[in-house]
């Protein structure tokens, strides 16, 4: 019989323009609206919400209403202040994302939420 995996404990990181957050998703599949941009990211293809169900990645533009949930209850989230990113780059990264799961994003998001996780 194998064990539970040990949940992560939640960490957030604030800086200047930028929040990194590892933990539980909370809220679940409540109507959320972030002042900034938003990317999400899984550790398996299980964020389900709106029109981009079963994704690991998916990048929301400032003050875009959405719903999230994951299986396991966890997620990890960057925001970025939309004053702090040039307006086209920002959405041809929105698009970027969107369109293809590039295992590299998705993969530096997670392991970052797996480090950050590990400081005290």
């Amino acid at each position: 019989m194998t064990s539970p995996r040990r949940r992560l404990p939640s960490r957030m990181l604030l800086g200047r323009d930028r929040l990194f957050y590892g933990g539980l998703v909370g809220n679940a599949m409540k109507t959320r609206c972030l002042g900034a941009m938003a990317i999400y990211a899984a550790r398996a293809r299980e964020i389900g919400a709106e029109a981009w169900r079963s994704r690991r990645i998916v990048a929301l533009a400032p003050n875009t209403p959405h719903r999230l949930n994951t299986r396991s209850g966890e997620i990890a989230n960057l925001c970025l202040e939309s004053e702090s990113i040039d307006r086209d780059e920002m959405q041809s990264l929105i698009a970027e994302i969107n369109a293809a799961e590039d295992e590299r994003v998705i993969a530096r998001i997670v392991d970052a939420r797996r480090e950050t996780a590990s400081t005290s």
